[in-house]
């Protein structure tokens, strides 16, 4: 139990926890944000980064950050696609394996 003497700190940091929840919440309804779970979540952070910057008058800083956008995008592509090849290769041998068990 926390002392009496703090007890304003509580109510203050309980405020600030349901403030921040709420906050989160509208953000990922507006965003359309679910987490960081997988390859299509972290290519929609980086898709919401990039359409904010494009939105900003043209600058050194704004070409940099589109620059990164693009190179994380293009690395979240490559991921991907060679995720989609390694399931692809599972599923192709995953009979096989099942047979060479079954001897």
């Amino acid at each position: 139990m926390h002392s009496p003497e703090h007890a304003d700190d509580v109510q203050e940091g309980r405020r600030h926890g349901g403030l921040r929840r709420r906050k989160e919440a509208t953000l990922q309804a507006a965003y359309e944000f679910d987490g960081l779970r997988s390859v299509a979540d972290i290519q929609r952070v980086v898709e919401i980064a990039l359409l904010d910057a494009l939105a900003h008058e043209n600058s050194i800083a704004r070409g940099r950050l589109l620059i990164a956008g693009a190179l994380a995008a293009a690395k979240l592509l490559e991921v991907g696609e060679l995720a989609d090849r390694v399931e692809q290769l599972e599923a192709a041998i995953r009979p096989r394996i099942v047979k060479a068990t079954r001897r």
